[in-house]
């Protein structure tokens, strides 16, 4: 009698690993390849096999002395079935600065501060809960390269608000990541990824950093010190809308330049971007605006703070506002 199997998957099948930007393309892994990204912070060894084939490791415990940092890396970005050269060179930037978030004495992360430039999804960021993927679709590398465990959203096991880590381990990691940065040779566009990414994990960015600022419809990217002596001679602006609550930078524009202005742009959507003005004094948050301000009033200058509303028209339909800074 013929029986049949549905959802069985055959040996040689493939697995399709899908990508949600536009014009983008999936990847098909082998099944030990999927295993093994699934696997990608699990602290035990595992083996896959096929029928009664021999065992083959997919996974190797991240705690073992000699763990494959570079090897792993490979695997969870499935980076042999991918075309972009971007992907070995950011594992080349990365894998020597990949350090782990202990805390009591088990490994809830494995990464380093990503300073990848192109926005493409990779594959070289993971979030795990409990040390298996949370996702396997749709990953990048833009925060982060490797693993970090997040608590479970619900559950459907999704992590990506709340870290298992304490917030004090995590920013012990992230300074050492600042340490480790600043021993590297990275160009500006490199030191402004890095800056944005330092923020959002609550580290003071301020002597890595570098600013893309528009002057006379050019970018350049600027040190807060070569910002501080610009705005001696020239206002800097900010644009923002009531839709971000004035609280942010608007990075989601064209806008290219404003006469009269060195237009401070952003090119990532994240902490970086804050603009909280509490009487008159930016928030202390790491924020593009909060170690401007920390570096003019080091420079003996006594920054000013006022809003002005342009005819600039947001894809909102809102008309923009910019906050400009003088001295």
């Amino acid at each position: 009698m013929e029986r049949r199997f549905n959802n069985v998957l055959a040996i040689d099948s493939k697995i399709e690993i899908k990508r949600s930007l536009i014009n983008s393309s999936s990847l098909h892994v082998v099944f030990e390849d999927f295993i093994a990204a699934i696997c990608a912070g699990l602290d035990v060894s595992v083996y896959y096999s096929e029928n009664t084939g021999p065992e083959t490791l997919v996974h190797q415990n991240i705690e073992e002395s000699d763990f494959d940092i570079d090897k792993w890396l490979n695997k969870i970005s499935f980076s042999k079935y991918q075309t972009s050269p971007n992907v070995q060179l950011n594992i080349i930037k990365a894998k020597n600065r990949v350090r782990p978030i202990i805390e009591n004495d088990k490994i809830l992360g494995l990464a380093a501060i990503s300073t990848q430039v192109e926005s493409e999804q990779n594959f070289l960021g993971i979030n795990t809960v409990g040390g298996l993927a949370s996702s396997i679709h749709s990953r990048e590398g833009s925060l982060f390269i490797g693993f970090i465990d997040y608590l479970p959203d619900s559950a459907k096991r999704e992590g990506h608000i709340n870290y298992t880590a304490t917030e004090g381990e995590i920013k012990k990691w992230a300074q050492r990541q600042l340490e480790l940065l600043t021993e590297m040779e990275l160009n500006v566009v490199e030191r402004y990824i890095a800056a944005s990414n330092l923020c959002h994990f609550n580290v003071d960015p301020i002597d890595i950093a570098t600013v893309p600022v528009s002057v006379n419809g050019q970018i350049h990217f600027l040190s807060f010190d070569i910002l501080s002596n610009l705005i001696g001679h020239t206002r800097i602006a900010f644009l923002t809308s009531s839709i971000f609550r004035r609280e942010s930078i608007d990075s989601f524009n064209e806008i290219q330049s404003i006469p009269g202005f060195a237009l401070i742009k952003a090119f990532r959507g994240n902490n970086f971007n804050f603009l909280k003005v509490n009487g008159g004094i930016p928030e202390n948050n790491n924020s593009i605006l909060d170690c401007l301000h920390r570096t003019v009033i080091k420079a003996g200058k006594s920054p000013v703070y006022e809003y002005q509303k342009t005819d600039l028209v947001s894809r909102y339909g809102e008309k923009y506002d910019l906050l400009i800074v003088s001295v």
